[in-house]
């Protein structure tokens, strides 16, 4: 280990969509800079499940709008039911970073605007 290192990441609890749309809307309009907060919102299901436990949990809309990840039965997107882990999207600002990672199942990238970088 290095000493003195931290991650550059860090899972910091719940924030309401809400308030994580009119920062990121803000860091759009008013721009942020690369040393500012940065926050990815993160929301899902686990697999099986069309409703999130909590009915106020985020994760209801992702996977009422993309049940096709959230099945129980085999399709185009999910080949192996029992391995299914469900569905978690991250939704991110300008600026956002991921540190590097592996991810164990498949994955999906979409760009609803801006663009990606992957060094």
């Amino acid at each position: 280990r290095i000493k003195k290192w931290t991650p550059p990441t860090k899972r910091l609890g719940s924030m309401t969509f809400k308030t994580w749309l009119k920062i990121a809307r803000d860091a759009d309009s008013l721009g942020i800079g690369a040393e500012e907060k940065h926050y990815y919102l993160m929301t899902g299901v686990e697999a099986g499940r069309l409703v999130a436990r909590d009915p106020n949990h985020l994760g209801q809309f992702v996977s009422t709008d993309l049940s096709m990840f959230s099945t129980t039965k085999k399709n185009f997107f999910i080949t192996n039911v029992q391995a299914n882990k469900g569905i978690q999207c991250r939704f991110g600002m300008k600026g956002v970073i991921a540190e590097a990672h592996y991810d164990g199942g498949r994955n999906m990238v979409a760009m609803l605007k801006g663009a990606k970088r992957y060094i």
